[in-house]
């Protein structure tokens, strides 16, 4: 039956959004009741204000957390409460390597390509980042790999793009060989064409699914083979206003 989900009263008539003891603080857009309305910031229910009006919220500026000012923490420094005035954007002791942007002191500072911590360099500038042309990956050339041939390190000297066992499949752009090229719709491996343009594709008019059409599913009345779209189904929701793919008895 449907049900709303503000007063969860079944078989209604209205819309979960038009419910007449829908919460009725002003801005509060919750599926809830009004003496269910609650701030996430002094933690209070039954409240008369929204969490981002509370007049408990953190006082640091430029805050916009929700929470204490007693429970304000740099994300930085790990300080808590009375021992921070800041925000962690703007910690004094924030990272100092040129270019870096992380939250965290310069001493915890790493390199995601040398893997090493404490170094005075971002991964673009790393010494040891890959060598070959073209490529903007954060590893070392020895980690280099191909994702159409698989080959790692010593072994490649190309991008993916530019692998030589490419699929030569027309209009293809998956990375793989011509022999995993793989159709959605007829399921078969190595087939010369586009799940797009697949002979076996859906024929219902409008349908842009990758499927059969044997099938073809209409998420309404969940017949599998019928011949209409989803959005045409007889059977879809009567209640004024429902754009939702379900029955009238489901409605909620």
């Amino acid at each position: 039956m449907a049900k709303c989900l503000v007063c969860n009263k079944s078989d209604v008539k209205h819309l979960t959004k038009d419910c007449p003891d829908r919460c009725t603080i002003k801005g509060c857009n919750y599926h809830h009741i009004t003496s269910k309305h609650k701030c996430l910031v002094c933690k209070k229910i039954g409240v008369k204000h929204l969490t981002k009006n509370c007049p408990n919220k953190c006082t640091i500026k430029g805050c916009n957390g929700h929470h204490l000012t007693s429970e304000h923490k740099c994300e930085v420094c790990k300080k808590v409460g009375k021992d921070v005035k800041h925000l962690t954007k703007d910690c004094p002791d924030k990272c100092k390597i040129k270019g870096c942007g992380g939250h965290h002191l310069t001493s915890e500072h790493k390199c995601v390509v040398c893997k090493k911590i404490g170094t005075d360099h971002t991964e673009k500038d790393c010494p040891d980042r890959c060598k070959i042309k073209g490529c903007i990956g954060h590893h070392l050339t020895a980690e280099h790999k191909c994702e159409v041939c698989k080959k790692i390190g010593k072994d490649v000297k190309h991008l993916t793009k530019d692998c030589p066992d490419r699929c030569t499949v027309k209009g293809c752009i998956y990375h793989h060989t011509t022999d995993k090229h793989h159709c959605e719709v007829c399921k078969k491996i190595g087939v010369k064409h586009l799940t797009k343009d697949c002979p076996d594709r859906c024929s219902i008019k409008e349908c842009k699914g990758h499927h059969l059409t044997a099938k073809h599913k209409c998420e309404v009345c969940k017949k599998i083979g019928v011949k209409h779209l989803t959005k045409d189904c007889p059977d879809r929701c009567t209640v004024t206003g429902c754009t939702r793919n379900h029955l009238t008895s489901e409605h909620k």
